[in-house]
């Protein structure tokens, strides 16, 4: 198989600290992260073979989730009021997130974060749009259809 289109992914997200993915964010038009990184400790001594440094991995960083959205400000999923992406950032609420890509059988991942910064751009000749930068708490948990 030579790849799989990305048209169709579906962001959803909850606003509470709960577990339920309730809203679809409105007009999204480009994913990307999940920039997970593994912290390294450098555990070279005296006798670590050939002067060369020796690590070991510790803890996960599962990084950040970027949308990039077409923005609209009287959007439900993009507002500053109850229920919006403005709102959860407002709130410094850590609310679960889930990705469904694309396909059939539909696979997914799933994350608990917080919506940690909503910058919009507006030039004069292009669309209003927003990138919402969501920071990941935790694990992601990979969820593959059957």
């Amino acid at each position: 198989m030579a790849g799989v289109a990305a048209l169709g992914i579906v962001v959803q997200f909850g606003t509470t600290t709960g577990t339920t993915t309730s809203a679809t964010l409105a007009n999204v038009t480009n994913v990307s992260g999940m920039d997970s990184d593994a912290e390294e400790i450098d555990v070279t001594a005296h006798d670590s073979s050939g002067a060369y440094r020796e690590f070991v991995p510790s803890f996960i960083d599962a990084g950040e989730v970027s949308f990039d959205i077409n923005f609209d400000p009287r959007n439900a999923t993009h507002r500053a009021t109850s229920g919006g992406i403005l709102w959860l950032r407002d709130q410094r609420i850590i609310a679960p997130f889930k990705i469904k890509f694309p396909g059939t059988p539909t696979d997914s991942v799933s994350f608990m974060g917080f919506v940690k910064s909503v910058p919009f751009d507006g030039p004069f000749d292009d669309k209003l749009s927003a990138t919402v930068t969501v920071r990941v708490s935790g694990s992601a948990t990979w969820a593959y259809g059957t």
